[in-house]
């Protein structure tokens, strides 16, 4: 039988994403250039925003339009990671996404 490689995924948060900036990013309810690298060489970019700041944002201008966006209840590690994950485990990442 022919062994499955496992994907597996390391999560880079931005360098200004770290101690007392962590809650100035959570206060302005976005937080860019969130990196995913793949043990098979790929990585990609995501974008957070929380739902509070996209529908302010869809209200300004009438549309919400990012690549790779994930909208979640609060921009800060636990809920990043935790909608990484749940995005990995949906499929999001697999190579028919790309």
């Amino acid at each position: 039988m022919p062994e499955i490689a496992t994907l597996e995924y390391q999560v880079s948060f931005p360098a200004d994403f770290s101690g007392p900036s962590e809650f100035e990013w959570e206060s302005k309810g976005y937080l860019p250039n969130v990196t995913v690298a793949f043990s098979d060489g790929r990585s990609v970019r995501l974008f957070f925003y929380d739902v509070v700041r996209a529908g302010q944002q869809v209200e300004v201008t009438g549309a919400l339009v990012e690549p790779n966006l994930i909208l979640v209840r609060n921009i800060d590690r636990p809920s990043i990671l935790a909608a990484i994950r749940e995005a990995f485990e949906q499929g999001y990442f697999a190579e028919s996404h790309r």
